[in-house]
């Protein structure tokens, strides 16, 4: 019923009720750019750049319940299909953070990253996927039954500024957008972690997002201000 946006030049987050298309403005961050929402829909965490904190917002008052510190520049942030993991990434510290989201602390900070910013979470919640700023998308084993528990087991290369990341409903493909002027977006066969095909051109690509039957991936475009839909089949 609901669409949160974040203002990533300024410090609130605007709350659509798309019933009515009525729209309440929440203050109290600091440069956020990213936003994302548990499976019950109870929380919703933002990423402060500006300010090194993530910030819970409880949707049944709309305001901040929590305020979590301890980063240097956190960028991305992902939830867990279960909704008691919550990845964080931070540009400068090149790291990626793991929080309990029953707790809101961390209990895990993974390294060896190369300007994390975009994350997304498989649907099982086995592998978690993110874009760097020096051209590599890296995955992270984030299935608790295995050995190699919250570490990077990949690095893909071959993109040009990855920024958004996506994954399939199905689990099979993640979609990374390249951020340039004719920006493209690539896909990733995850059973593999081969680039099996590159979509262009499009307009500075940044954010993108499936749909939830796997049909259809959007993306969003910061070089002309539009959206472009992409027939996955």
């Amino acid at each position: 019923r609901y669409a949160y946006v974040t203002d990533y030049s300024g410090t609130t987050v605007s709350v659509i009720d798309t019933a009515t298309n009525q729209v309440t403005v929440i203050e109290g961050f600091n440069r956020p750019p990213r936003v994302a929402v548990g499976p019950d829909g109870r929380y919703f965490y933002v990423t402060n750049l500006g300010g090194g904190t993530v910030s819970v917002l409880d949707t049944a008052t709309n305001a901040i319940a929590a305020t979590i510190g301890g980063f240097s520049r956190p960028w991305g942030v992902a939830v867990d299909p279960d909704g008691r993991l919550l990845y964080v990434t931070d540009i400068d510290a090149d790291t990626v953070s793991v929080l309990d989201t029953a707790t809101n602390r961390v209990t895990a900070t993974i390294g060896g990253f190369g300007g994390p910013r975009g994350v997304a979470v498989s649907p099982d919640g086995t592998r978690t996927y993110i874009t760097n700023l020096n051209g590599t998308v890296s995955v992270i084993d984030t299935d608790p039954t295995s050995p190699g528990y919250n570490t990077v087991t990949a690095t893909i290369g071959g993109f040009t500024n990855p920024f958004g990341v996506a994954v399939s409903p199905d689990g099979s493909h993640a979609y990374v957008t390249n951020n340039s002027v004719s920006g493209t977006v690539s896909v990733i066969d995850t059973a593999t972690n081969q680039v099996t095909a590159t979509i262009g051109s499009f307009s500075s690509p940044v954010g993108v997002a499936v749909s939830p039957d796997g049909t259809r991936a959007f993306i969003t475009n910061s070089g002309d201000g539009t959206v472009s839909v992409i027939d996955t089949a």
